[in-house]
């Protein structure tokens, strides 16, 4: 088991970028819109529950690029299996009023594309759920089309640990 858990240390810090600044949910305004350039939503159950599942939104010039990252371990042969999917690219963000919630959206409805919107919504366990929703209109059909996919359950609010050089 000690062997396990070296290896899974090793490839998370590998693909991933570490995640241990858990960050009260009340700032979330103050830290994802501001001028931290890498912010994600982690729930993390390795090696022995579940996945590590992460969305991260990486800041690029003025509007954000979402990812969702899972990594699952084989406690058995203690390899990993990750996936990535992208989750939108160039979506403006913002935190509502009292700050228990986060939209970063999309819309490409003008040019007959679909519309993409990321929540991130503070549940009661003081935690967020993020879901993805996307919208188009099916041409074929004539219909409004809306797929909505549950991202994370539980995630808490994660910054990177800044590394410095000595």
């Amino acid at each position: 088991m000690k062997n396990f858990l070296a290896a899974a240390a090793v490839v998370l810090s590998a693909s991933t970028q570490l995640y241990a600044q858990t960050i009260p949910a009340n700032t979330i305004s103050d830290i994802v819109w501001g001028d931290t350039q890498t912010v994600s939503f982690v729930v993390d159950k390795l090696p022995v529950d579940g996945p590590f599942k992460a969305v991260t939104f990486t800041k690029d010039l003025h509007t954000y690029n979402g990812v969702f990252r899972k990594v699952i371990a084989n406690r058995f042969t203690g390899e990993f299996n990750t996936t990535e999917k992208d989750v939108g690219s160039d979506l403006s963000c913002e935190t509502n009023v009292d700050a228990t919630a986060a939209v970063c959206s999309l819309d490409m409805r003008l040019v007959n594309g679909p519309l993409y919107v990321i929540d991130m919504t503070l549940n009661d366990n003081n935690l967020y759920d993020v879901t993805s929703t996307t919208k188009y209109f099916d041409m074929r059909s004539g219909q409004e089309v809306e797929k909505t996919e549950v991202l994370l359950k539980d995630a808490s609010l994660s910054l990177p640990i800044p590394l410095h050089a000595n």
